[in-house]
Parts: structure tokens; sequence; C-alpha cells
């Protein structure tokens, strides 16, 4: 019988062995004090012999925490047994075994024990030493990693020379203590601790990107599992920031740990360079247990003005267009760009021109940076750099290449315009996107080259030291550094709305500054100044071209008409195109006459001049486009509907530029900031 049962008991815990759901607590050494119940194995010789008896053990076992489903132990027992001749059987013994352990439950343990061992028995007054053997099945409850109770079910076995002694069963119920819980020192090495200066600006940044590395040493009994790292700046932190997570870390392994941290605005009240203590927190669980540990050291951090020029990109986060400052002076600019009278430009070429005529009313002056230029620093990476903020920048109404390409940054995306940053050897500048294709920009300048062409878009660049000699000096000259550096394979450019992507915009604390803006008479006169000399030099060439053609060719007389129109020059053009069609009516001439005549205001003589223009080519999309902006401005709802519809059919493209027309509460269609009209080559 007893081969029988330790034959079932392998067999179970083999069972149990290739379980996935093994104990995690309880391991460690554990003590335990087990009073017991023993009553005869039923058909047993003890039956008859023996009574109810009680016994107790002083239980030590150890669970490796390698392998915690195994369970290796030994114990001191005493058990007193009454006989039917009025006599008491009494041993005491010790004993050795193992057992395996299964964990279903979280902090309950169901376990299956083997044991033998070496007793001195004595009934009356006859003693002798009795070899025993016992098995058990057992449920632990751990109340926390330290403590435990257990309530078992066993069969005891002492044997005699020639049959058994005693066999019975138990029922234990016992209360235990693990020794290595309760020492809940962490075992784990943080060392190789290393942190970059922090750069207030940044502060975003370091929520995602590395702040630093250190490395995990585990020199525990065994596998530390869930291991959590935490970085934590009490002053500039609401919460410690978990930096990773790592399901395991086996004995004698290292790991490294990229460090991070999620900043509140606090940091960018710092003003000088200043040192504060980090705390970084490591915890995990091991033995069934939680374990913690932390280590402080020193971090650095820059004041709110401070950047490397380690990648150029950076100085988007300065480009603050929400600014009240920046907002303010942006849309005052733009406000008159868009009422000038120049309404067939380009909207973003207007308002880039509006935006640096008003810097250069205000007095904003270029000023190198003493300590450290752009020149020099930016040869170095490491070099640390002081660069403003726009408001700051107005406040002085000084700065260097950098602070004046960052303003300008600022108050043309204020605006709604599509900034980036050109860099050079030595130098950063600005520049701007057009509303144009490349294909329109081909047909609207004298010299392509002096445009940069960059993933799709056409951008306008602009050397902003150099905006107080107005804007024609400081595009051709941006525009001649950019293709002498591109030459040599030196110049970048850098579009602010995609660095944001990784360095996002960061508002400057405590930023109180008030803005005078200059009066809008001069603005106006300057805005109109520098768009009468771009008008002046690109039209020169076109003219020059566009007047080779006879007086009575209809197609010079278009590219006349086209080169005004385009300028802004609408009275010049519309005479232009009307002669044209004295000498003969085609589809072309009323087209653009129509553009010319919706940009006028004369939305019903435009409508009539592209319905005369369709019906002589009605595979037109000018003079579609020209009737679902005609039909809008008058409010022909069901004119507008139809034309859209054709439009969508046509060119699903341009009907979506111009759906906006058919929205509730839409613009009117020639408002400035809407798609323009589309003129017939």
């Amino acid at each position: 019988m007893i081969q029988r049962m330790l034959l079932r008991l392998a067999v179970a815990g083999l069972v149990l062995a290739f379980s996935p759901l093994w104990a995690q607590s309880g391991s460690g050494l554990s003590l335990s004090v087990e009073p017991s119940v023993l009553v005869p194995f039923p058909g047993s010789p003890s039956v008859d012999r023996f009574g109810l008896g009680w016994g107790a053990s002083v239980d030590a076992d150890w669970i490796p925490p390698a392998a915690p489903f195994l369970c290796l132990g030994g114990s001191l027992d005493y058990s007193s047994v009454p006989s039917g001749l009025d006599e008491v059987l009494s041993a005491i013994g010790a004993s050795a075994g193992a057992g395996l352990r299964w964990n279903p439950f979280g902090t309950l343990t169901l376990g299956l024990d083997g044991r033998g061992g070496l007793s001195y028995g004595m009934l009356g007054e006859a003693g002798a030493l009795t070899p025993y053997a016992s098995a058990e099945a057992a449920a632990t409850l751990y109340l926390s990693s330290a403590f435990r109770v257990r309530l078992a079910a066993g069969y005891l076995h002492q044997f005699a020379a020639s049959e058994p002694l005693y066999q019975g069963l138990s029922v234990t119920l016992s209360a235990g203590v693990n020794f290595n819980q309760l020492d809940s020192k962490a075992r784990t090495e943080i060392r190789d601790i290393v942190i970059v200066p922090v750069f207030p600006v940044f502060y975003k940044y370091y929520d995602e990107n590395s702040l630093g590395t250190l490395t995990l040493h585990n020199i525990e009994g065994g596998a530390i599992k869930n291991v959590r790292v935490t970085v934590f700046v009490p002053q500039y932190m609401d919460a410690p920031k978990e930096c990773a997570t790592i399901p395991v870390i086996q004995r004698g392994e290292s790991v490294t740990v990229e460090l991070y941290a999620l900043f509140t605005r606090q940091i960018l009240t710092v003003l000088e360079p200043t040192k504060a203590q980090a705390q970084i927190g490591v915890s995990y669980e091991y033995a069934g247990g939680e374990k913690s540990t932390s280590v402080s050291t020193v971090i650095e951090i820059n004041h709110r003005n401070a950047s490397l020029w380690d990648d150029d990109r950076k100085a988007a986060s300065f480009v603050t267009m929400n600014d009240p400052a920046v907002m303010r002076l942006a849309k005052a600019a733009a406000g008159i760009a868009r009422s000038s009278g120049y309404q067939t430009l380009d909207a973003s070429l207007r308002q880039g021109v509006g935006i640096l005529e008003q810097l250069r009313l205000y007095g904003v002056q270029y000023v190198p940076d003493p300590k450290v230029p752009y020149a020099a620093s930016s040869k170095n990476e490491h070099a640390v750099d002081y660069l403003q903020f726009p408001a700051q920048t107005l406040d002085y109404r000084a700065g260097d290449c950098d602070d004046m390409s960052i303003l300008y940054a600022a108050l043309l995306e204020a605006a709604g315009v599509e900034s980036a940053f050109i860099t050079v050897p030595g130098h950063i500048f600005t520049a701007f996107a057009l509303g144009l294709s490349p294909a329109q920009g081909r047909s609207f300048f004298t010299n392509y080259g002096d445009l940069i062409e960059h993933n799709g878009k056409l951008w306008m660049p602009v050397e902003v030291t150099l905006w107080n000699d107005g804007f024609m000096k400081a595009w051709l000259t941006g525009a001649r550094q950019w293709r002498e550096a591109k030459s040599k394979g030196q110049a970048v450019i850098y579009p602010v709305r995609d660095a944001w992507e990784l360095y996002e915009p960061v508002a400057m604390i405590g930023s109180e500054s008030s803005v005078e803006l200059p009066k809008a008479e001069q603005l106006g006169a300057r805005f109109k100044a520098s768009m009468d000399a771009l008008i002046a030099r690109e039209m020169e060439s076109f003219l020059r071209t566009a007047s080779a053609g006879s007086s009575k060719d209809p197609a010079a007389l278009n590219k006349q008409g086209l080169v005004y129109a385009r300028f802004g020059m609408l009275a010049k053009a519309e005479e232009v195109f009307r002669s044209s069609l004295k000498v003969k009516e085609t589809a072309t001439a009323w087209i653009n006459l129509g553009n010319v005549l919706f940009v006028q205001g004369d939305a019903k003589a435009a409508l009539a001049a592209f319905q005369t223009g369709r019906r002589l080519n009605p595979t037109s999309l000018a003079a579609l486009v020209g009737l679902v902006l005609s039909s809008s401005e008058l409010g022909h709802t069901d004119d507008l509907s139809r034309f859209l519809g054709e439009l969508e059919k046509a060119s699903p493209d341009t009907a979506a530029r111009y759906a906006f027309v058919a929205a509730p509460g839409a613009a009117r269609a020639s408002d400035a900031s809407t798609p323009s009209v589309t003129w017939e080559e």
C-alpha cells in the first residue's frame, strides 16, 4: 500500500511539474509550528489497537527561488497515540523530504510532500528506534509574503520489525513565517548612471526620448520579475516617470535601461544653470514578495534659453506662434497684406512680405551674439547657445540670426503660413512656403532659381538679418546663399511643422510682452513698395516676352493679359482681354476676363463671361471653377450644387479644393484666404 501511495504521489508530482502555474510566493527559508490530530488508518490493525491521538512538529522548509515548484524540508516531530492497553504510544523523531507546490490562485498554494525519518518510540516501558514515513497534501494561504497558515491532511506510517507499528491519518492546522521575506532588502545594483544635461525648452521631448541610461545588475539568489524603473525630480515633476518594465532579469544578469522624464512647465522658470536631485527607483518581485530600492543622483539643468546645435531642428521648440505678442503682430500684418489690393498674387507671398515689413517698422535690429555666435556654436554640437523666444526678441528689439529666424518663423506660423529654417555653413535663416505649385511658380517668377523646391512645395528663402533693407534684398540674398551652399551640398531646409513632431513648441513662462503696433498707414506704404518692387522685377521679363507677339494675335494678347492679371494690374488686364475679344472671340479670353471681373468684385458680369467661355469650350476646367465661385458669391445654391457636381466628375482633386463654398456658414468665395481663380493659359 505504501508503495502504491508513493507511486501516485510521484505521478501527481510529474503532472504538476509541467504546469505553467508554479507558485512564485513563499520562496526562501520558512519555519512553522504544526499541531495535528491523528486518527488510525481505516482498515488497518491500528484501528483495533489505538485511539484518537495528537502530534506536533517544528518544521523548516526551503523553497529555491530558481525552482519555486520545489520544496525541501525537515522537521522535529512528536506524536502521542493512546493504546487499548491503557498505554500510550509516543514517539519523537526527525525527518527530511521533498515536495512539489502549485499556485493556482495567487496567494493560495497547493502542495504534495513526502518525508522519511527515524524516531524513538515508547509503548509503556518499552522503547526502540523505529523508522517512519509520511505523505501529505496541503493548502497554504499566504497572509503576506512572510506569514502563512496551512491546512494539511496526511498519512503517517511507523515501521516495526515484522508489521507496521502504527498507521494513521493526520489533520494539521499550522502557522509559519518565511524568514527570507522578513528581509525586504533589495539586492539589485543600480550602477553606471549617465544623465545628460537637461534643456528646459525640450521638457516635452524627454517624455519619449532618452534622458540617459543606467545598468541594473541582479545579485539576488534567483531571477527577479516585473522589474520597474522610475525617475523623479521632485521640484520639476508631479510624479515619478516609469521608464521601463522588464519581465525577467536572471540571477547575475545586467540590463541597460533608458531613462525618461515627464517634466512640468515649472522647469521653464530656470534662468541660470542649476543642479537638482533626481531619484531613481527600482522595484521588482522576488521570492513571492515585492522589493524596492532607490538611489539619488545629481541632474544638471540648463537655463530656459539654452540649446545645442547637434540637431538644427531644435530651434523649432522656440517658435511659439501662440504667444499673444506674436499673434497680435502677425495678425495685424496679415490683415494689411490681405486687404491691400494684390489679391491675384499668392496669399502666402503677400503675408510673408507684410510680416517682414511689420518687423522692419517695429525696429528689430540684427545684433550678433558676442558670447556664442551661431557661426561658432554651430560648428561645435556640444556648445550651448542662447536662443531667444520670439517675445524676448520683440521686447529687446534685437537678436542674432537664430533669434531673428525664430521670430520670423513664429510670425509666419501665427498667420497660417508654413515656415522653415535654412542652414548653411555658419548661418541660419528662414523660408516660407508659397501657395503655388512648382509648375505655377515657373510661370510666375522670372528666375525659378530664386525659390526652393522641397517635398512638393515651393519655398521662398529670406535672409532675416537684412530685413531692414526691404523684402527684395532679403529674399534675393537668401536665394543666393541657398544656391551657393546647395551647389556644395552644404544647405539644408527644415520645415518647422515637421520639426515640431519631435521638438514641440514651448511657450515661455512669464511672457508679458506688449507690442505697440506700427501705424497701419506706414505698414501699408511699406508693403506696397515691396510688392511693387517685386512685381516690377518679375513683370519686366514676362511683359517683354508677352509683348513680342502681334497686337492682333489673340494668343499673344492672352499672355500679356495674364501677366498684368497675375501681378495685380487688373484694370490693365481687363483692357487687354477685351482687346483680344475684339480681334477674335475665344474661350480663353472670356474665361480670363471672367476671372478679372470676379476678383474686381463683379460676380454677375463674371458669371456671364464664364458661361460664354464654357459655351465656346465645354471641357474648360477654369470656366467650371469660375462658375462655381460666381454662383457661390451670388447665392445661386441650385446652380452651385450642379456646377460642383460637374467639377467632381471632371476633376475630383480640384473639386475638393472648392468644396468649402457649399459648406454651411462658408466664407465668401471671393475672400482672400480661399483658393484663387484658375487662369486659362
